[in-house]
């Protein structure tokens, strides 16, 4: 039997489905917060180190691919130990407990702009240590 790739996208799509379900209904009991906020958080850390991109590629020149790239990595990895120390410390212990993190007991919107400032001082440090893209290759339109 030939496995087409439409029959295996399909089959992905299901299992994420799946871990989509199981992961909301987890987060549900253990934090008591409302789905919303944390489907907004979640989505929220990753779009601020592209975000940072998008804005240092469309308003300065100096930016090159290496401090994209590695600024697009560091900044998901800052988020993604920012959604682990959310997940290990839950918001309840955070209040009792005075070992939590200060990042536990930041509001994630703070976080964010943390994190999209943080994404930014990592493209531009990069950017400035490597060599720039003549200007042949880019283009003012």
């Amino acid at each position: 039997m030939l496995l087409t790739v439409g029959v295996i996208y399909r089959f992905f799509v299901i299992v994420l489905f799946a871990i989509t379900i199981a992961w909301a209904t987890l987060m549900q009991t253990m934090y008591n917060e409302k789905i919303f906020e944390l489907v907004m958080g979640t989505r929220n850390y990753l779009a601020a180190p592209i975000a940072a991109i998008f804005l240092l590629a469309v308003f300065c020149k100096r930016v090159t691919e290496q401090g994209a790239f590695w600024g697009l990595v560091g900044g998901i990895l800052i988020s993604i130990c920012g959604m682990v120390l959310k997940f290990v410390y839950k918001p309840q212990s955070c209040v009792e407990d005075n070992m939590c993190p200060v990042m536990c007991k930041l509001n994630y919107l703070y976080l964010i702009i943390i994190l999209f400032i943080l994404t930014l001082l990592i493209i531009l440090g990069i950017s400035k240590f490597t060599d720039p893209v003549p200007d042949q290759h880019v283009s003012a339109a």
